[in-house]
């Protein structure tokens, strides 16, 4: 690998970098009995036939995990280029060279709506971090993305593309 090049590894820490996944929230919403309560409820619903009903239940469980687990990334890929929700092409290589551009597909989930003049607004920020091999912190950046976007009703197939042109940087990892 060239000295000029960056590893798509690199490109994707900007997105694990953007992400705190709360293990304890997580550990607490698993114990919630609400959860329990919807899956044998929807269990019994299917033995009796009653497909429905049994999908409604497990909708209410996943609004739950939706509204109160922590932002999460259903999927999360370097990307040569994206048109929309899982309409994508994977990069076909894992190098970018200095100048050109660093594009992540990426589905947040458990996100959160804002009600705003009859619709929703979905804003996140993203902080980026590119670090070496080492953990050594090369280039980073507050709120170097912005994502804002007004949706009719709140939806659950919804996507990111950040994009950003790889920095020069010095010889290496």
């Amino acid at each position: 690998m060239s000295w000029r090049e960056l590893r798509h590894s690199a490109g994707l820490m900007l997105l694990a970098a953007a992400v705190f996944v709360g293990a304890a929230q997580n550990a607490a919403l698993a114990q919630d009995p609400r959860l329990t309560t919807l899956g044998e409820k929807a269990t019994a619903a299917l033995e009796k036939g009653e497909t429905i009903a049994a999908l409604d239940l497990l909708g209410e469980a996943s609004d739950i995990v939706w509204r109160e687990g922590p932002l999460a990334f259903r999927k999360a890929l370097a990307v040569s280029s994206a048109e929309g929700f899982g309409d994508y092409v994977p990069r076909p290589d894992d190098r970018y060279r200095p100048g050109e551009t660093m594009r992540v597909y990426a589905e947040p989930v458990a996100f959160s709506y804002v009600p705003q003049d009859g619709a929703y607004l979905v804003a996140m920020d993203v902080d980026l971090t590119i670090s070496n091999l080492t953990g050594q912190v090369i280039a980073e950046g507050s709120k170097v993305f912005s994502v804002k976007t007004t949706v009719t009703a709140p939806k659950r197939e919804f996507n990111v593309v950040l994009s950003c042109p790889v920095p020069a940087l010095q010889a290496g990892n």
